[in-house]
């Protein structure tokens, strides 16, 4: 899966799982905060954190998680009954907690007695006793500024507590919200914690919540994610302390919860909430002050023992007042959700639950509010305002009957006290549980089990109830709740529904299935590749499955269910919403076997509430059937964005909730304990457990046109609309009272729609502004997503009245509803590896763009030549011709001619203001082009040949540049070679030509490759040049010469030298006859053997040389730099297994000082003081991971004269080289003698040169042989071949003109003579590759050679297409083939031969079916399950099965001829 992190409170990722290899010009790597949804990359299934930055390799949420259960902290405890209320831990017996856990209203929640600290941590479990409680001295009840507080508490010296706190969470990479509860608080027994580990993302509302966060930013840390806690009820709350991390083990309390602010009433309602947490680094001196102990201070880099911060004064500033509309909570939340029954010590006995009781409601008027409060103790405090202490006395003392624990009999009684109401709360405020400092709320408002008598009164019993109620006065309410808070959902007749989540899981899986995907094109946001995914049955009798669009994807693929019973059945891809994120496929029920019948799953999106316990059942992590549970948390929050180039819903709400949910388990059903569906997994945030939910409502619209085989009409304004709060809409300029008299309901919905973006050129364009508010839509007054798209739907192709709010004033405006179809791509064209359709609304809204123009999905390998146009970009016009559309463009193409020239104007679709034109050409060679269209009736697309550029161009030259006759000297070294070199620079000029190589296809697993260099004419009758092998290390790669920057002609691959970094083309001087400018006349060849006065023998340069280096430049001309011979070495490569580059050994190079520039070329010659060429400066091919790394070497040009002097005077490939199979190390003598070389040898060695002593031994055998034949082993010291010392390594790695090689050897202390065979490496260059299920089949080349420890076999895969049938089964992508379906695989032509025997007849007339819009029955798609058996390079055999998806994965071939000039030829099989 794609996977993309994003930055902000939308960050996150889809979650389907997949294999995907997405392949980019530039190096593809995740963007910094998101990740792809479309599974076009690997996701961390170790929960790796997304963090840059980060150097731990342990850092992951597991490691985060385990450092902070490994810390001590601590739960408050209030007449033995825990409390929401978590502590910090400063040292062994102080902790931090917050200040509105412990007083109200400047009295104490209880006495000191009857206060404990929970204390838990590595080896420890204890409950401790508070003595003294030191509040802030600022602490303001109202404003809850400095909402802090110390507690000292009594503990045992040996308690091994250790406390350390985080001075600032600015620099912190992570934060980790913990939220502990306690199963047992007299036994200390503790339930599992909940943890949360995200990056500081701020909710963009927190300002607007709460005046004291906006006045105190830096002090706070603001979220909107939440918890479900055992003790919670059906409610979730936030978070107790907050966690530092700044590494995986290094971490440390940052933060503790202070108070939660709901745009609406009820801390488990519906409205959206955000929570707050007071930082504890800028009271950690005041805390340090007033109780006198030392504390362990971190600070952002985790430095210990950091000096406490200096002021202990600090206080924030004033809150301001409280915000209208905006209801506050915090302190002690458990007795807003739960009312526990305190346990006496040593009782082992549970309370028996009471009946619940009828809830009233306190009715008040709009200028007043109503604050509940527990009624206070009458424990009495010498000093109230800052330090409230008892001493502990020796003889504890007896409770009084008031702090007895009360039986669950007695009512709970809570005191009401009224004050003045801001003017946008709700009238009607239930009071069941309660708090000690906040409004009242109703957790089960909508609940469907509420029975009658707790209905809302009416508007005249509100009226009475509000008559005589006093300012003053004080009411008592009866608000017992019972213990069993499972008693809460029972049905009308007081018993509990017997539903159970184990036996509801069982059903589920029934109804669930596992999606696996092959995306084989590129198109729009998605790319290629296999993935695993989920789905859930929604009509049994007709065989729908319900999942993700990003499932399915918007391009063609294959997709295949396997349901509980592991059977499995392809599918149809029916249906995908074009712009919300769910899809339906079909499947033929009759395909079943025995007697299955999956259970389908209601759809019930009205049944979805905050706060709602639910479960998801799918692929997790590719493990199917994995159950996660939750509970909804926010069911208002805007579509998720997963990052620029990865596919985003928008125009909808988005459920979250805190879920393990992962990779694999997008397309699960989110359901309640009854069993509905109640929203669609889609996408999960990265770092954090939260989790992102489709609502339903939409999808039971298209489910309705789905089951009838029709298509749900779908309209669009090409506008996106986002959902902002009330206030929110306040701040741009909406007053409430005007905006309620256009009937918009503040206490009736959480906000309004805004307008987020205008396309250019649509519907609603001159219409609607960025940041209007919709009022109403045909006269329906604050719609919601659901509302304003269901009126939109519904008038395709007519006019809307669209009630908005712009400019400070109120107005209509009427906006056609344009068909979001026709703006939805259906049709592409592929040619050449590259992916063209039309810019769809999801990539525009990228950028705001104008929908015109042709998306290029994917660039492919060989489509467009010698230019950088990548993928992503839109095509805006070719040979000055406009292209709005795929139709205009292929008309366009039509007119060009193949090899031509042609005019690209392309812009970035990112942004419309990166334009850029390029000059390019269509390749002489490329595999025949298709257009493709989707079936809006069966979902799978067609396919017809396109007939485009099917001429050859006119063989006219192309003037690209001028070409520029300029020599730059390096007067650095000298002026003497300098000038010695300048004539000869002169006279050479004219032999540098630039070289272009564009891929056609993977082959040798090079894929899409561009390389632009430089090279040399050496043959100017027979054209051929030479060149650097870094150009050409995909040998299908289309090649083009360009002579002194005026004309272009194509070239051929003639011989890629097996043992050193160069390579020979060849071109057709004929066609530079007659060319502009007498191109012909002017060029020059360069004369590599001719070495002046020195033998040929004696033309190696010798170290200290001195000499000057001619670099070819790329765009012409060259680069003078003189400079020395500073050493000779062996050159040894290592290969890369991704990409399969040639690896080089047993070759014998030199170095220079000083080297010349990197950016000058990949060729240059080096010349003696003489002016003769005796080298070669080039360079060395490299990964593709790291192409931007250039590394050189020397080599001698006399290396070089065999193969040379065969092109010159033959057709076919130089056959020059034969090899021993075996790798050297050259020794020095002295280790050479103590292998037993003698002492004669030693002796005529050491009279040579220092660079030309020791000997060569045998280091590593490339290729075992028989053991009846005679060959070298690992350790062997070869001293001469036939009669000839080995001086060099060419005198041992080169052979030539024998099929055997007598050598002297000296094996285990004794010289021998050995015959031993020798291999010829001709014909090992690639001629021939073959296409078929997904793999690129050739003989092995030469770098497969080097590294297969197996026997050579002689078909090899060189690269797995992704998306292909072979992709989902194997990781890996080179292997032999030995058999095919019980075939046996010798050759290519067996592969040929059983492509075509296999191939599925019906493909044609399937094919036909979908063009002409048949309906068809679930997947019966074309192609065949075969058996493939295959041997590794390591020699372990395999056999895998897979279906050959013939529609969209035909097999075929290219080849070349024997000849040097002979070019590529593509071939369907």
């Amino acid at each position: 899966m794609i996977v993309l992190l994003v930055s902000g409170v939308n960050g996150g990722k889809h979650t389907s799982t997949s294999r995907s290899r997405t392949r980019t010009k530039s190096s593809s790597k995740p963007t910094p905060n998101g990740t792809d949804p479309d599974y076009v990359s690997n996701p961390d299934t170790n929960g790796n954190s997304p963090n840059k930055n980060n150097k731990d390799p342990v850092y992951s949420t597991q490691n985060i998680t385990n450092s902070i259960d490994a810390q001590f902290d601590g739960v408050l405890i209030v007449k033995s009954v825990q409390t929401s209320c978590e502590v910090a831990l400063a040292s062994d017996s102080y902790g931090f907690v917050a200040a509105n856990c412990l007083i109200v209203k400047d009295k104490i929640v209880s006495s000191l007695e009857d206060i404990q600290v929970a204390v838990r941590g590595p080896k420890l479990s204890a409950l401790y006793t508070v003595t003294n409680i030191t509040i802030h001295p600022n602490y303001d009840d109202t404003t809850l500024a400095n909402n802090i507080a110390v507690i000292k508490f009594t503990s045992p010296s040996n308690s091994g507590i250790k406390g350390k706190m985080a001075a600032g969470t600015s620099k912190w990479k992570e934060l980790g919200y913990l939220r502990r509860t306690l199963s047992d608080v007299p036994k200390v027994i503790w339930n599992e914690p909940t943890y949360l580990v995200t990056r500081q993302d701020e909710h963009a509302s927190c300002s607007l919540g709460s005046p004291v966060f906006s006045a105190n930013r830096k002090n706070f840390i603001c979220s909107n994610s939440t918890t479900k806690v055992p003790v919670g009820g059906s409610c979730s709350l936030p978070y107790g302390l907050v966690y530092g991390v700044v590494k995986a083990n290094k971490v440390a309390p940052a933060a503790i919860y202070s108070h939660t602010v709901v745009f609406g009433s009820g801390l488990c309602s519906n409205f959206m909430k955000l929570n707050y947490y007071v930082q504890l680094g800028s009271y950690l001196s005041w805390g340090a002050k007033v109780a006198g102990y030392t504390a362990k201070v971190i600070d952002d880099d985790y430095v210990s023992e950091k000096k406490m911060p200096s002021n202990s004064t600090f206080s924030m500033k004033g809150g301001g007042s409280p915000v209208p509309g905006v209801a506050v909570y915090g302190g002690n939340l458990f007795t807003l959700v739960s009312n526990p029954k305190p346990t006496p010590t040593g009782s082992e006995s549970k309370p028996k639950p009471t009946k619940p009781t009828k809830s009233p409601i306190i009715t008040v008027s709009k200028t007043r509010t109503v604050v509940v409060t527990r009624r206070p103790t009458s424990t009495k405090f010498t000093d109230q305002s800052t330090t409230l202490g008892v001493q502990p006395s020796p003889t504890k003392p007896k409770p009084s009957p008031s702090d007895k624990p009360r039986p669950s009999s007695i009512p709970n009684i809570i005191e009401v006290t009224e004050l003045p109401l801001p003017t946008d709360i709700p009238t009607d405020i239930p009071t069941n549980p309660v708090t000690n400092s906040e409004s009242d709320f109703d957790t089960d408002s909508d609940s469907e089990n509420s029975s009658s008598s707790s209905k809302p009164p009416t508007d005249s019993e509100k009226l009475k109830s509000t008559e005589g109620m006093s300012t003053k006065t004080k009411i008592l309410i009866d608000t017992t709740l019972p213990s069993d808070s499972a008693s809460v959902a029972a049905s009308t007749n007081g018993e509990k529904p017997d539903i159970r989540w184990d036996t509801l899981q069982d059903r589920l899986r029934l109804s669930v299935v596992s999606i696996s995907s092959s995306h084989s094109f590129y198109f729009g946001h998605a790319g290629v590749g296999s993935s695993y995914a989920t789905g859930f049955v929604v009509d049994a009798e007709q065989g729908i499955i319900l999942s993700n669009r990003h499932v399915m994807g918007p391009g063609p693929s294959f997709h295949k269910a396997t349901f509980f019973n592991n059977q499995e059945l392809f599918l149809q891809p029916t249906y995908y919403d074009p712009i919300h994120d769910f899809a339906f496929f079909r499947y033929d029920p009759a395909d079943l076997k025995n007697s299955f019948v999956p259970k389908e799953i209601k759809l019930a999106p009205e049944k979805a509430r905050s706060g709602m316990e639910f479960r998801i059942v799918g692929n997790n992590a590719n493990e199917k059937m994995s159950v996660h549970q939750g509970e909804l948390s926010q069911l208002d929050r805007n579509a998720p964005d997963y990052g620029a180039n990865s596919y985003v819903d928008f125009n909808t709400f988005y459920y979250q909730a805190s879920s393990t949910s992962y990779s694999g388990s997008s397309g699960s059903p989110v359901v309640d304990i009854e069993g509905n569906a109640v929203a669609l997994n889609a996408g999960s945030g990265c770092g954090s457990s939260s989790s992102f939910f489709l609502p339903l409502e939409r999808v039971v619209y298209a489910f309705e046109y789905v089951r009838r085989w029709e298509i749900p009409p779908r309209g669009t304004l090409q506008a996106v609309f986002k959902h902002i709060t009330h206030v929110q809409a306040a701040h741009l300029g909406l007053d409430p009272e005007a905006a309620a008299r256009e009937g918009v309901r503040a206490d009736a919905t959480t906000g309004v729609l805004s307008v987020d973006k205008i396309l250019p050129g649509g519907p609603a364009d001159g219409k609607l502004e960025v940041g209007d508010i919709i009022i109403g839509v045909e006269g329906k007054p604050s719609p919601v997503f659901t509302e304003l798209f269901e009126v939109i739907d519904s008038s395709v192709g007519k006019q809307v009245s669209l009630r908005v709010f712009s400019h400070g004033e109120f107005k209509t405006v009427i906006v056609d509803v344009m068909d979001l179809y026709d703006i939805t791509p259906s049709q592409f064209l592929s040619i050449g590896g590259a992916t063209l359709h039309n810019l769809s609304l999801q990539l525009a809204f990228y950028s705001s763009a104008r929908i015109a123009g042709v998306y290029i999905a994917w660039s492919g390998c060989g489509f467009f030549l010698n230019s950088d146009i990548g993928h992503r970009k839109v095509i805006q016009a070719v040979n000055g011709i406009s292209t709005p559309d795929l139709p205009t463009l292929m008309n366009v193409l039509n007119r060009v001619g193949r090899d031509d020239p042609i005019v690209v104007k392309v812009i970035d679709h990112r942004d419309p203001r990166d334009e850029a034109v390029f000059v390019t050409r269509l390749p002489s060679l490329c595999i025949p082009g298709q257009v493709f269209t989707r079936s809006k009736v069966t979902g799978f697309w067609s396919r017809e040949p396109y007939l485009g550029m099917s001429k050859l161009g006119d063989a006219v030259p192309a003037l690209v540049n001028g070409f520029a006759q300029s020599v730059t000297f390096d007067s650095a070294s000298g002026e003497v070679a300098v000038d010695a070199a300048v004539g000869l620079a002169q006279s050479i000029e004219y032999a540098v030509v630039s070289i272009s190589s564009n891929s056609v296809c993977p082959a040798s697993g090079q894929y899409n490759l561009t390389e632009a260099g430089s090279g040399f004419i050496v043959c100017k009758q027979r054209g051929i040049v030479l060149c650097s092998t870094r150009l050409v290390r995909n040998p299908t790669s289309i090649l083009s010469i360009m002579f002194l920057g005026l004309v272009s002609v194509p070239a051929t691959l003639a011989f890629v030298h097996p043992l050193y970094p160069v390579a020979f083309l060849k071109y057709n001087p004929v066609r530079l006859h007659g060319a502009d400018n007498d191109v012909d006349r002017q060029l020059v060849e360069l004369d590599l053997s001719s070495f002046g006065n020195v033998a040929v023998a004696n033309a190696r340069l010798a170290v200290g040389s001195r000499g000057t280096v001619l670099m070819g430049k790329p765009n012409g001309g060259l680069e003078v730099v003189p400079t020395s011979v500073s050493g000779r070495r062996q050159l040894s490569t290592n290969t890369c297994s991704a990409c399969l580059d040639q690896r080089f050994y047993n070759t014998e190079v030199f170095s220079l000082s000083p080297e010349p520039d990197s950016s000058a070329g990949d060729l240059g010659v080096v010349c003696d003081t003489n002016s003769c060429i005796r080298g070669l400066w080039v360079c060395l091919p490299c990964c593709y991971h790291d192409r931007a790394k250039r590394n050189y070497v020397g080599l001698d040009a006399l290396l070089l004269l065999p193969a040379l002097e065969s092109l010159r005077t033959s057709d076919v490939s130089p056959d020059v080289v034969r090899v021993l199979d075996v790798e050297f190390k050259r020794l020095t003598l002295e280790t050479g003698k103590v292998l037993g070389v003698g002492s004669s040898h030693i002796r005529e060695l050491a009279q040579a040169s220092p660079v030309q002593r020791g000997v060569f031994m045998v280091c590593n055998v490339l290729r075992k042989r028989q053991a009846d034949t005679v060959s070298l082993e690992i350790g062997d010291v070869v001293l001469k071949v036939g009669d000839k010392r080995a001086w060099h390594m060419d005198d041992l790695a080169c052979l030539r003109d024998s099929d055997k090689a007598e050598l002297t050897v000296v094996r285990n202390g004794q010289e021998i003579l050995l015959t031993v065979p020798t291999t010829s490496l001709a014909g090992k260059h690639t001629r021939r590759v073959i296409y078929w299920a997904g793999m690129l089949l050739q003989e092995p080349h030469l770098t497969v050679l080097g590294q297969a420890t197996c026997p050579w076999l002689n078909v090899f895969s060189s690269f797995v297409m992704a998306g292909s049938p072979i992709d989902r089964e194997l990781h890996g992508v080179n292997f032999f083939i030995t058999e095919i379906d019980g075939h046996p695989i010798l050759t290519l032509d067996d592969v040929a031969n059983v492509a075509r025997e296999i191939k599925s007849p019906d493909v044609e007339e399937f094919n036909s079916n979908v063009a002409s819009g048949q309906r068809l029955c679930g997947g019966k798609i074309p192609g065949r399950f075969v058996k493939v058996s295959l041997v590794k390079l390591t020699g372990e055999k395999k056999v895998v099965s897979l279906h050959t998806h013939d529609l969209y994965n035909p097999s075929w071939q290219i080849h070349r001829g024997p000849l040097i000039s002979d070019d590529w030829v593509w071939e369907r099989l």
